[in-house]
């Protein structure tokens, strides 16, 4: 999935910790699923970037992704 991400896409991930990297391979065809299981210290990582934004890649990735899963 990570790596048929667009060039906007890949940006969002590169911004990202190296832990939070780790989190967005193992994401499921749910995506959102990855959120749930944060620490406090991921959350308060994930709140130092700008949350809002890496929220809106997932949503944009998130559809086509599972459409071409299926």
């Amino acid at each position: 999935c990570v790596q048929r991400l667009n060039s906007v896409h890949v940006n969002c991930v590169i911004r990202l910790s190296s832990a939070h990297v780790n989190c967005v391979e193992r994401l499921n065809s749910a995506h959102v699923n990855c959120v749930q299981p944060l620490t406090t210290s991921h959350v308060s990582t994930f709140k130092k970037i700008n949350i809002f934004f890496i929220l809106d890649c997932v949503q944009h990735f998130t559809a086509p992704h599972i459409v071409l899963n299926v």
